[in-house]
């Protein structure tokens, strides 16, 4: 699986800026730079950088991009989000685990990153919503939006959702049929019916499989309690726009 992020920690007299040139994280040190940041992560630190790579960076939407470059000091806050004071190696990290960014908040109060573990490097933000134990049973299948898709939910929606837990573990139960359903037991019109409450239209045309609106991107990853089939669109359950737009 290709790296996404890059833990840089400044060892062996290298600073942060010429380790992350040497790893080819060359966008990360463009804005960097371009953010005022490079002379304090020069500095004797030591600084952990959660450093995203350039394929990281090329997912971006392109005015989001811009907007950074515009603005400094929003380019700088989110850089700084990605590090950590201090030395921290990959085999102390562990699951759920939080330590403060470089993000002041307030008077000696920090933004914190939280991490998260699991077998295969993939994770859904379906802890937000406490739906962990839920997803630990099964079997289930499991339509997983990408990062993209919850990407292209409007930020005052994706806001209102997150400050509703109610609302968010809706959202997300709506993905979470019960039932393993490989893609060889999907069928045209098929509507199975969500942990939600509500069910989903399957359909079938030609080699495109559909999830309401949903395009399935890549089908049958098989997991220990189901099935997940990655989708490129968050569904929203029947009557829910009313709810939070």
């Amino acid at each position: 699986m290709r790296r996404e992020s890059l833990l840089l920690v400044c060892v062996y007299g290298e600073t942060i800026p010429e380790l992350a040139t040497k790893l080819g994280a060359t966008e990360l040190v463009r804005l960097v730079t371009e953010a005022g940041l490079a002379q304090t992560l020069s500095g004797q630190g030591p600084f952990t950088v959660f450093g995203p790579t350039n394929e990281a960076f090329a997912k971006l939407p392109k005015a989001v991009i811009e907007q950074l470059e515009k603005n400094k000091q929003l380019l700088a806050e989110v850089l700084k989000y990605h590090v950590v004071s201090g030395t921290v190696y990959s085999s102390q990290l562990t699951n759920e685990m939080t330590a403060d960014s470089l993000v002041e908040i307030s008077a000696s109060r920090y933004a914190k990153i939280r991490f998260n573990i699991y077998n295969d490097g993939k994770s859904h933000p379906v802890e937000v919503a406490n739906l962990a134990n839920t997803l630990a049973g099964g079997p289930f299948t499991l339509f997983a939006p990408t990062n993209a898709a919850f990407a292209k939910i409007p930020t005052d929606v994706l806001n209102k959702l997150l400050a509703n837990v109610t609302a968010l573990a809706d959202v997300l139960k709506y993905h979470l049929v019960s039932g393993t359903y490989w893609s060889a037991s999907l069928s045209n019109d098929m509507m199975p019916k969500t942990v939600q409450g509500e069910p989903v239209t399957i359909k079938i045309e030609d080699s495109k499989v559909m999830v309401n609106d949903a395009t399935v991107q890549e089908a049958d990853v098989p997991v220990t309690n189901g099935v997940i089939h990655v989708i490129d669109t968050v569904l929203m359950p029947p009557m829910f726009d009313s709810t939070i737009y």
